[in-house]
């Protein structure tokens, strides 16, 4: 089994959840108006750089899974602000 972990922009949202609710799945976790944060590198000037994001988690089985990330791949580099999507995808060994 896998969980699909989905970071995206709000300008996002909406279509990441059309996605989802596309697919045969159980459901999903949403978690809107969380902050993401990426670090200066060391030894860089400036500061870290925080942004609004919508988390979503999901548990496809292979095919769902296959469809989503095939969708999602053409949001990859669509927005104009960066990082506006992230997917992660990782192993499941146990649910109860």
């Amino acid at each position: 089994m896998k969980k699909l972990t989905i970071y995206c922009s709000e300008a996002l949202s909406e279509d990441i959840q059309h996605i989802l609710h596309h697919y045969d799945l159980e459901g999903f976790i949403h978690e809107p108006g969380m902050v993401a944060t990426k670090f200066k590198p060391k030894g860089s000037y400036g500061k870290d750089m925080s942004w609004q994001t919508n988390i979503f988690i999901v548990f496809p089985d292979d095919e769902q899974l296959e469809g989503i990330v095939g969708e999602l791949k053409h949001y990859i580099n669509a927005c104009a602000i960066e990082p506006c999507l992230r997917i992660v995808v990782t192993s499941v060994d146990l649910i109860y």
